[in-house]
């Protein structure tokens, strides 16, 4: 496989010869450029279901390692769509460390539309001492759901990670990743009808956002992992997983493992 300018490195998919353990199956690899024409990237890692260890060096990393062929310009995002954004998105516009962020935020804001900070982030920035901008709200729950409970997302939290089969020291890394995904699943199953409609949960126009490429690939970089956080999420009645979308300081942005469009049930 050859990366040439232009080209991006893409998720590489293998199969068995025998039936093993998707936790003991490992395959290594190596690539490197050959022609001076090439993307001058070079590296080795280990990539399965679970572990997603690959060391990209090189001037041609920016080029050459997103995910897949699908990130279109920040300019082109969607204002339909109805946003819950963590932390990393809140911090990238007060700070203005994301371009083209704060300009996509300004006019999202003065069409009257809203972006909902989940309660871990809307936490995380009075910590950082920000002052929420105009257009930013605390996710509000419907009558007689509540937010989810320290025991509740611990319990969520620690079935992912067994399901990734997350080890060691990215246990730490993922927590926050984890629970933000977590709570905006729920938040869209319980949310205040005012902020979420169910025409906006059935035509798929909830998107959880986040500027944190390393966790959301972690997480749902690709369809058997995003499988699985589901599977994880079902055990706990948190129905489907809603749309992972990246906004990248390249000024791009890309959809991560669109799940079907469903009516998502309401908890009471």
């Amino acid at each position: 496989m050859l990366l040439r300018p232009g080209k991006r490195l893409r998720y590489l998919t293998t199969r068995a010869v025998a039936p093993i353990g998707a936790v003991t199956s490992k395959r290594t690899f190596f690539f490197g450029a050959r022609l001076r024409t090439d993307v001058p990237l070079f590296g080795r890692g280990d990539e399965s279901l679970f572990v997603d260890d690959v060391e990209l060096v090189g001037p041609g990393v920016d080029q050459a390692a997103s995910p897949d062929s699908a990130w279109r310009p920040l300019g082109t995002m969607p204002h339909d769509d109805v946003y819950l954004l963590d932390s990393s998105l809140v911090l990238g516009y007060c700070n203005d460390e994301i371009p083209g962020w704060k300009a996509f935020v300004n006019d999202h804001v003065q069409m009257g539309k809203r972006f909902y900070l989940l309660p871990q982030a809307a936490a995380i920035a009075s910590e950082h001492a920000v002052e929420l901008p105009d257009g930013f709200v605390r996710a509000k729950f419907d009558d007689g759901a509540h937010e989810m409970s320290q025991v509740e997302r611990d319990a969520v939290r620690e079935e992912v990670i067994r399901t990734l089969d997350i080890q060691g020291t990215r246990r730490a890394r993922f927590r926050v990743s984890i629970d933000l995904l977590v709570e905006a699943c729920h938040f869209v199953a319980a949310a205040d009808p005012s902020q979420l409609s169910a025409d906006d949960v059935h035509y798929n126009r909830v998107v959880f956002a986040s500027s944190n490429l390393a966790s959301i690939k972690r997480l749902v970089g690709c369809r058997a992992k995003a499988d699985l956080v589901q599977r994880a999420l079902s055990k706990h009645a948190l129905g489907t997983m809603t749309r992972v979308r990246h906004v990248s300081a390249r000024q791009s942005w890309n959809d991560f493992c669109r799940l079907p469009s469903v009516i998502y049930p309401r908890c009471y």
